[in-house]
């Protein structure tokens, strides 16, 4: 899947901060000229290391929902399911406000219902880099 994703971080301090992230994610050339897009929005904690050499390592878990769509010329079809996302990431200041987030790599589950209308777990990995704008002081 190609996408993006986006969060916004309230810290609480030099270590601990809650996380709001929203994720869209496309999926490419599916059977049936099947157009498919997934939604995450997660929510959760945020457990940052102390900063060596100005460089932060952090954790962090966030559950949530998911959403799928899915539409072809005559069908349109959309679920919404559990998610979760569990992973951490390394970010590098370089300026008074902004950061790099060199990597952020999460295990992301979703758990939609299969053809039978079960529920089936997805195992995803998700990778992104970025940049991060910090307004304040943290």
């Amino acid at each position: 899947m190609n996408g993006g994703s986006g969060s916004a971080a309230f810290t609480f301090s030099d270590r601990i901060a809650a996380i709001a992230d929203v994720g869209v994610y496309h999926f490419p050339e599916l059977p049936l000229k099947t157009n498919s897009t997934m939604y995450t929005y997660l929510f959760g904690a945020r457990i940052m290391s102390k900063s060596v050499a100005h460089a932060g390592l952090f954790a962090q878990i966030l559950l949530g929902g998911g959403r799928l769509n899915a539409s072809s010329s005559a069908i349109k079809a959309g679920e919404n399911a559990f998610a979760m996302g569990i992973g951490g990431g390394l970010d590098v200041p370089f300026r008074t406000h902004f950061t790099i987030r060199v990597i952020e790599a999460d295990y992301l589950l979703t758990r939609f219902a299969n053809g039978g209308g079960f529920p089936a777990m997805q195992n995803n990995f998700r990778v992104s880099s970025g940049i991060i704008y910090r307004f304040g002081g943290r």
